[in-house]
């Protein structure tokens, strides 16, 4: 890439010194003229108004019709034979006019591409008015000089330097895609050495150099070069909808393909349709649409960009890569669309465009490249903090369960003692009601404390995956049996069908119910009764049962529904009696992994909790 680089650096230059030797251009003014009819003669065109150009350069657009050119020549004494050239030698007809010496002016046709590229005659020293008729089926755009033949010489001495050093550039270029493909399979360098074959054909095309290598070759004929313009646009498409993909720009990557597919045809329709219209829609779509992607893509990269306080070498260089190949670009489809004056920009640039395309192409590609590898480091650089965090957390967990675990059997060997004291006590004692409600308390605090240390154990069971869902045939019926132990079962009112079977694991229902229960007989009042419902449901096909818990509001009041599945939560009432905002929390953990949902209604001055399961 380097060496390309400083190949192009050489080229440029030798082109800006060779400039002083085309400085010996005689022609002292240019004008044009268009002819619409076509069959005007050189008497009549004499007299016609030309238009006096201010750049060497003509540029007149797609017309079908005949342009005449007007060119002065001051031709000093003692000079050498004259040259003509017009570059690029693309013109389907022409003929030069030299002034009349004897009798009628003398009429040079220059249809041929050798002919158009170099044609000598000789003038008489002074001032003299040449004529030149042109006509194109293709954008007229042309640059004529006038010199000495030796001086001509000279010209195309420095233009085969120049074609040698692009050559060069192509060929480093070309190799080095090739070798890419070989090495990676990447889309991106296949569809860039297509570009870059395309533009050196149509380069070589468009001056006629294919000429001097392969005389014979399609090449050198003028429906060459206008054929491989709409194939050098569709290798563009292609190339930019791959760095498009990359980048990861799929909508624009889908547009871009299907232009890409319009030029496509547009190729086919270049050998059975006109080729005048095909090229001109082929120029103002390959213009709107070169103008829209590389305008979107230079954005793309601008909001991507750092900010310029963090800019490094490689930004910079990118930078005015993109900005350079965007004045270039947008230069040029403004002259195409004819919105701005063609000059020698659009005619020149027809040389560099295949380079400064790849190059900027190879700039988007390596940014994007750095920034994937950049977001991969930070990836990893996560991962790698997530995979610490996630040891340490297992470690802390582990810890957590294995204190968990050391407290809940030193906690229960002492309360069993004390509860097992405290009972035995007051049977043998035969205390007054004083002592006896006295005993009474010690038993229910033992049994508050036995049931924080068992909520305790069940979520840290969960939490560490030692109660692994097994599904398997659960009875309703029995499972409601469960219930039979709680204190105050006797307030429970069961009410439903019997004998309902379901699929699902019966200790995580067990909790569920239980939790779900102990909370009702807890927070109504002492002498309510708490309903457990059974209710079959159809559900799309589906046979369901709705399990439903209600119980009287007591004193705790109404627990936030928003929140009562939250976990340590506990309303401001219900923080009067011992608990640790874990059972509602739990339950609707373990619902939710059976595939449920716990719903919670307060209705007036009742609660309910309900929760629908599926039927076997």
């Amino acid at each position: 890439m380097f060496q390309a680089l400083k190949f192009f650096l050489l080229s440029l230059a030798l082109s800006l010194c060779c400039g002083h030797v085309w400085a010996a251009d005689l022609v002292r003014e240019r004008a044009v003229f268009e002819d619409a009819s076509g069959g005007m003669s050189l008497a009549e065109v004499r007299g016609a108004a030309f238009k006096v150009l201010e750049s060497k350069v003509v540029g007149e657009g797609f017309r079908r019709s005949a342009v005449w050119l007007r060119l002065k020549v001051d031709v000093p004494a003692s000079t050498p034979p004259l040259a003509l050239s017009i570059r690029p030698s693309l013109l389907d007809g022409a003929a030069l006019y030299l002034p009349a010496q004897s009798g009628a002016p003398q009429a040079i046709d220059m249809s041929q591409r050798s002919a158009q590229a170099r044609t000598v005659f000789e003038l008489p020293a002074g001032p003299q008015t040449l004529y030149l008729r042109v006509q194109s089926a293709s954008f007229l755009i042309m640059e004529i000089q006038v010199e000495s033949s030796q001086d001509q010489l000279a010209g195309n001495l420095a233009d085969h330097i120049k074609t040698g050093a692009i050559v060069a550039i192509y060929a480093s270029l070309l190799m080095g895609a090739l070798g890419y493909v070989a090495i990676h399979r990447s889309s991106v360098a296949a569809f860039l050495f297509l570009n870059l074959l395309s533009s050196l054909l149509l380069y070589l095309a468009q001056f006629d150099f294919s000429r001097e290598l392969i005389p014979s070759s399609w090449l050198a004929q003028p429906s060459a070069s206008r054929w491989l313009t709409i194939v050098n646009f569709m290798c563009v498409c292609l190339l930019t909808q791959s760095v498009l993909g990359f980048v990861g720009r799929r909508r624009l990557q889908l547009l871009v393909r299907a232009l890409a597919a319009c030029f496509a045809v547009l190729a086919l329709a270049f050998f059975y349709a006109d080729p005048f219209e095909v090229l001109r829609i082929s120029a103002f779509l390959g213009a709107l649409s070169l103008l829209t992607i590389f305008g979107g893509l230079s954005l793309w990269l601008l909001r991507q960009a750092p900010p310029w306080r963090e800019w490094q070498v490689a930004h910079l260089i990118v930078g005015l890569t993109v900005l350079a190949f965007d004045f270039v670009l947008i230069s040029a489809m403004l002259q195409i669309l004819r919105l701005a004056p063609v000059n020698g920009l659009l005619l020149n640039g027809l040389a560099f465009r295949g380079f400064f395309l790849p190059l900027t192409m190879f700039c988007v590609f390596w940014y994007a490249s750095r920034r994937r590898e950049v977001y991969a480091e930070g990836q990893r650089l996560a991962r790698a903090q997530a995979e610490v965090q996630y040891a340490e957390t297992h470690k802390r967990l582990d810890q957590q369960s294995e204190f968990i675990a050391m407290l809940v059997h030193e906690f229960k060997t002492p309360l069993y003692t004390i509860q097992l004291a405290a009972t035995s006590l007051s049977n043998r004692l035969g205390m007054r009601d004083e002592e006896t409600r006295r005993f009474n308390n010690i038993l229910r605090a033992a049994d508050d404390l036995n049931f924080i240390i068992e909520r305790c154990a069940q979520v840290d069971q969960i939490e560490q995956g030692q109660l692994p869902l097994l599904p398997t045939q659960v009875h309703l019926d029995t499972l409601l049996n469960e219930t039979r132990p709680v204190q105050g079962s006797e307030r429970l009112v069961f009410s439903g069908p019997k004998g309902l079977t379901l699929v699902t694991d019966y200790q995580y229902l067990r909790i569920i119910v239980l939790n779900l229960v102990v909370n009702a007989l807890k927070y109504s009042p002492p002498d309510s009764p708490v309903q457990v419902a059974i209710e079959p449901l159809a559900d799309g096909g589906k046979a369901l049962v709705l399990l439903k818990i209600s119980n009287v509001l007591g004193n705790a009041g109404a627990p936030d529904p928003a929140r009562v599945f939250n976990r340590y939560y506990r309303g401001e009432g219900a923080k009067q009696q011992v608990g640790t905002g874990l059972g509602l929390w739990l339950s609707q953990v373990l619902a939710l992994k059976l595939g449920s949902r716990i719903e919670c209604a307060v209705d007036g001055p009742s609660i309910h909790f309900c929760m629908k399961l599926e039927l076997s």
